[in-house]
């Protein structure tokens, strides 16, 4: 059975992230792509679930990672895709790796989104390589993947700030000490 102080600490994490999520997915599927930043669509949603996963952990990176994906399968009208196990795998993994590897130094942010954009163009060369237009792999490359990485890395050095004020306000309190006060710790 669920104690309550953790049913109230999910839910609070939960609808805080489902409305941030939502703005997102909805800047991302309608305004991003009018705005064609290198001719690409950066990931709005990826970077919010890193810079979560990098001041939270863990546990609250996948928890925001899921609901991000699930949001950007529904809101993109694809149905329920690989996007919901594909955020909720980089909110584990980056956050575990956060945890272990990264301090809170500017340089360490660079080296920390530079891997989950890369991570992130290395997904969708191996969408692009399964999918029908699998021989059109590198025109893809160039005229999507690369794009997209550039966009998304630009994007996720703009936001580093907004993003850890985030993970502050899921925490309950803007401390940006990690594993303290997350659904983790609970």
């Amino acid at each position: 059975m669920i104690n309550s102080r953790f049913g109230k600490k999910l839910v609070y994490f939960l609808a805080i992230a489902a409305g941030v999520l939502f703005l997102a997915g909805v800047i991302q599927t309608s305004f991003l792509p009018q705005l064609g930043l290198f001719g690409a669509v950066p990931d709005l949603v990826l970077i919010l679930t890193c810079g979560v996963a990098f001041t939270l952990g863990p546990t609250d990176g996948a928890v925001f990672g899921l609901v991000g994906g699930i949001m950007i399968e529904g809101l993109g009208g694809y149905g329920l895709a690989l996007a919901p196990l594909f955020y909720t795998v980089m909110g584990f993994l980056f956050g575990a790796l956060s945890m272990k590897v990264f301090l809170p130094k500017f340089t360490h942010l660079l080296i920390y989104d530079a891997l989950f954009c890369t991570v992130k163009a290395i997904y969708s060369l191996a969408r692009i390589l399964l999918s029908q237009n699998g021989s059109e792999w590198g025109a893809a490359l160039v005229a999507s993947v690369l794009p997209e990485l550039a966009g998304t890395f630009l994007l996720a050095l703009a936001l580093t700030v907004p993003t850890r004020a985030l993970a502050g306000l899921l925490r309950g309190r803007m401390s940006l000490k990690k594993g303290k006060g997350g659904l983790g710790d609970l």
